[in-house]
């Protein structure tokens, strides 16, 4: 049997989900459930039926703390308890309990009934694997009860490397993905992060190195096994409900939960070993000009990813321009591919043969949970990096006051002629045409910093912004945009917003990056 590890105070009944979803309280007809039902329902009906690797934690147990850290402490949503499900029968067993109706789902997946009972019960609910979703849209979550599910052990990734496809569980992390290819002799598309949860990054659009290569992550989407917010299982692909396939496909987390996904798998290149390095020059706008014009002048090719970083490191803590490259490749054909880069004489410089479960280590500091970071996202032209040079004083004096040291710029260039060979209207992302996503993200631990932050991030992003078309990657956005940076404007959004009518009209998924 399950465990509870605490005497019950503030708790809350779960629902199951990878993406961030919402339920809207103004179009359900049923109150709430107070905090004393809730604590009956845990109790009595839920946790003699969930599996001996289960648990429910309170904020009183140690656990919860662990489970509810988020990437940012900004999104962090004061929840009233976690369920941490092992398996499908776990998700299964929370709306089979007596004073539930469970609806009959089309291919009798668990999930479906799960949704029935938050949504009949009108329970805010969101269901995480990494917890990265930075979007400030999750605080509207804040203040009133609602559940985290912890999807972590759902964990699984089965690679076919001779039909090409993976098959990829609700809660699996990029670097679980990474492993499992590599263990197969396989690639699959990921973002660069190792902890994110992979099947949320994909659906937002999939940026990674290895788009250079096969494309956007998007793209690799086979089909996916999607609950509805009438708490039915469908499946979503190109032969199954073809126009929610197109919208899942950059605007998935506005739909419903995707438990499973099927992706494209290919045959690992040099026999899995690929090369990354680090290079560090010293910060100044002089420099930072330099590095732009290179890399506009080199050009981002195939099998090349290009990861750039403003910190202040130690020992020192001065600015910093900070280069993390990978190359699909060995090591001879990744420093003449880089050559120019060598030849701005870095000062630092970290390089060597990396397996492919290790590619992403590099950024493994930018990814740890903890303090308080607010981001800013501006989308990019490969010809406008050197833009760059407008904010880079603002981030200087930013990260030079006292408690801001370790905010940093991260600017994303990819090869995208891949991506590109697509055409644009054949999936619901927006910004195939661009080509660079810059990114500010001021870092913190006092909360009292939040407006004098906020007020740093905007200006950066309205100054590297300009005129400009307003373009902001999904998964990097603050969450106080409009629909339409997101998403594109125009027929796009109208055609995102019909299937939201047909699939979600209540607006059950929608705490993340809402389309309406």
């Amino acid at each position: 049997m399950a465990t509870l590890n605490t005497t019950i105070n503030d708790i809350a009944v779960p629902t199951a989900k990878l993406q961030d979803v919402h339920i809207s309280e103004s179009e359900l007809p049923i109150s709430p459930p107070s905090t004393k039902d809730l604590h009956t329902k845990l109790t009595t009906l839920l946790l003699p039926q969930l599996s001996e690797k289960a648990s429910i934690n309170l904020p009183s147990d140690d656990e919860f703390k662990q489970n509810t850290a988020r990437w940012s402490d900004t999104t962090f949503t004061s929840p009233t308890a976690v369920v941490n499900v092992a398996s499908e029968s776990d998700i299964c067993a929370v709306v089979r309990v007596p004073s539930l109706r469970p609806m009959q789902s089309q291919t009798n997946h668990p999930l479906s009934s799960q949704v029935k009972f938050a949504t009949s019960h009108n329970i805010p609910f969101l269901a995480q694997s990494g917890s990265h979703g930075l979007s400030s849209s999750l605080q509207k979550l804040s203040g009133k009860p609602h559940i985290i599910i912890n999807l972590r052990l759902m964990n699984e990734v089965k690679v076919d490397l001779p039909s090409g496809t993976a098959t990829i569980s609700a809660g699996a992390i990029t670097k679980e993905v990474l492993d499992a290819a590599h263990a197969a002799s396989a690639h699959i598309v990921t973002g660069v992060c190792n902890t994110v949860g992979i099947i949320p990054a994909l659906l937002g659009g999939g940026m990674g190195n290895q788009i250079s290569l096969y494309g956007l992550g998007v793209d690799q989407i086979l089909s996916a096994r999607l609950v509805t917010a009438k708490g039915e299982v469908v499946v979503v692909s190109e032969e199954a409900n073809q126009d929610l396939f197109w919208g899942i496909r950059g605007a998935g987390h506005n739909f419903g939960i995707v438990s499973e996904l099927k992706v494209k798998a290919y045959e690992q290149e040099n026999g899995g070993v690929h090369w990354t390095g680090t290079l560090g020059f010293p910060g100044s706008k002089e420099m930072l000009t330099r590095v732009t014009s290179t890399i506009k002048e080199m050009g981002i090719g195939k099998g090349m990813g290009v990861f750039m970083i403003w910190a202040r490191p130690p020992p020192a803590f001065g600015p910093m321009v900070v280069l993390n490259l990978w190359y699909s490749g060995p090591s001879a054909a990744a420093e003449a591919a880089y050559k120019p880069f060598f030849d701005l004489e870095p000062v630092m410089q970290i390089c060597a043969p990396t397996p492919y479960t290790h590619i992403n280590d590099c950024n493994d500091a930018v990814c740890a949970k903890g303090l308080r970071k607010p981001s800013y996202c501006v989308g990019l032209d490969e010809s406008e990096l050197g833009d760059l040079e407008k904010v880079w004083e603002q981030w200087v004096e930013w990260s030079a006051r006292e408690g801001a040291g370790q905010s940093v710029v991260l600017t994303e260039c990819y090869g995208f002629e891949k991506a590109r060979e697509v055409e644009d209207e054949s999936t619901a992302y927006a910004w195939r045409g661009t080509g660079v996503y810059v990114l500010t993200i001021p870092m913190y631990e006092k909360e009292e910093m939040d407006a004098e932050a906020h007020a740093y991030g905007t200006k950066f992003r309205d100054t590297l912004q300009g005129d400009g078309p307003k373009r902001v990657y999904t998964n990097f956005a603050n969450g106080d945009e409009e629909p339409s940076a997101l998403y594109g404007g125009g027929e796009r959004l109208e055609k995102l917003r019909t299937l939201k009518g047909k699939w979600d009209p209540h607006g059950v998924f929608g705490w993340f990056n809402p389309i309406c």
